[in-house]
């Protein structure tokens, strides 16, 4: 049996084998690049953060003087030398530089939370140009980018805290009970901290200020019965004279009269006189500020 050979020819192209000198130098520069915006990355946070430290410094600054002008007033109030509605407003105005204080301080957490960040991800990018260079180095990257996970999560943490905070502050609460008087803010409107809102007018707390001639003060002194009859309702409400001003109401108008001279027309004067409403709260509820009434003197 006769064997016969056959020569057989392949043909194809051949197959092209990948650059990997050039795959290598790609992924480096994509490292390299990855890391020099890293860097940038923390500059821009710590610049972001000096300016969240700047606006804590100056909130602080303003809630100190906040409560060094309430404690001043306090004093005042307590000789009765200034209302209660001056003090209330001063008050308030500490109690809004301290809410200030507050979200400048979750700021400036937040801001060093997003330089940590920054920082974390640059740990990553060097972690990656690590692994570009050398391939056995991939374990460190991984824990690299575990890391920038864990960051990830605390970042989206501290957010969720001030998104809470910042709902707590769509809930404002008025400082004390009445009737609102006038108001400067509408639904939609975007308000900013110590901006007034309205203005309350109290009905829990009612007293009447009278003003008698300096000429019917002899016999009056704090303790007496008075009795108050209102144009309004037509009623009749019991009180009783709780001070007498220190001043005559003309001292602290707008230009003080000045008796320094020789001639002058002597004018009897007017004394404010506070009256405090002995009724029950209900029926005292129906005056209102500003409202006249004809007060009577009980004298002993």
């Amino acid at each position: 049996m006769t064997r016969r050979q056959h020569r057989v020819r392949i043909y194809g192209q051949p197959r092209e084998q990948p650059d990997l000198r050039r795959l290598s130098k790609v992924v480096l520069e994509l490292a390299q690049a990855q890391v020099k915006e890293a860097g940038e990355s923390i500059a821009s946070e710590k610049a972001q953060q000096q300016a969240a430290e700047a606006r804590l410094a100056l909130a602080d600054a303003n809630h100190t003087r906040a409560e060094a002008d309430r404690h001043r007033y306090e004093g005042l109030l307590a000789k009765r030398e200034i209302s209660q509605s001056e003090y209330d407003r001063i008050a308030t105005e500490a109690s809004t530089n301290q809410a200030t204080v507050a979200a400048a301080r979750a700021d400036v957490a937040a801001a060093r939370l997003k330089v940590s960040q920054a920082e974390s991800r640059l740990t990553a990018r060097r972690a990656d140009l690590l692994s570009a260079l050398s391939a056995p180095q991939q374990i460190s990257s991984s824990k690299a980018r575990a890391a920038s996970a864990v960051s990830e999560s605390a970042r989206a943490h501290a957010q969720l805290t001030t998104a809470e905070l910042n709902i707590g502050y769509t809930k404002i609460v008025a400082p004390v009970s009445g009737i609102i008087g006038r108001k400067s803010v509408e639904v939609g409107q975007r308000i900013q901290p110590g901006q007034q809102l309205m203005i309350i007018i109290p009905v829990d707390d009612v007293w009447i200020t009278a003003n008698f001639k300096e000429t019917q003060l002899r016999k009056m002194k704090p303790g007496q019965p008075v009795t108050i009859h209102a144009d309004s309702s037509d009623q009749d409400y019991h009180g009783y004279i709780d001070s007498i001003g220190g001043a005559t109401g003309s001292l602290f108008g707008l230009l003080p009269p000045e008796n320094a001279t020789g001639n002058f027309v002597k004018v009897v004067q007017r004394v404010p006189v506070k009256i405090v409403l002995t009724d029950a709260p209900e029926k005292a509820s129906l005056l209102r500020a500003g409202m006249n009434v004809i007060v009577d003197v009980h004298l002993d």
